[in-house]
């Protein structure tokens, strides 16, 4: 893995729980499956917008989901 970039286990966690797959998660946030896996996997940043989005999907929030 890259510097700087790591796999983000909140998000995973949160994902699992609210839609029990990475997948189901992609499909109804209409995101592409990988780009949910790289987001993850911490290999490609979300913008705020995206952030902001992803967070009200899964009832949570940036500082939770997206801070260290």
């Amino acid at each position: 893995m890259e510097d700087g970039l790591k796999f983000n286990y909140k998000l995973k966690c949160k994902i699992m729980e609210k839609f029990g797959t990475q997948n189901e998660f992609a499909k109804h946030i209409k995101f592409p499956r990988e780009f949910v896996s790289f987001v993850v996997r911490g290999r490609m940043n979300l913008t705020n917008t995206q952030k902001e989005f992803w967070v009200k999907t899964l009832e949570s929030t940036v500082e939770e989901l997206f801070e260290s």
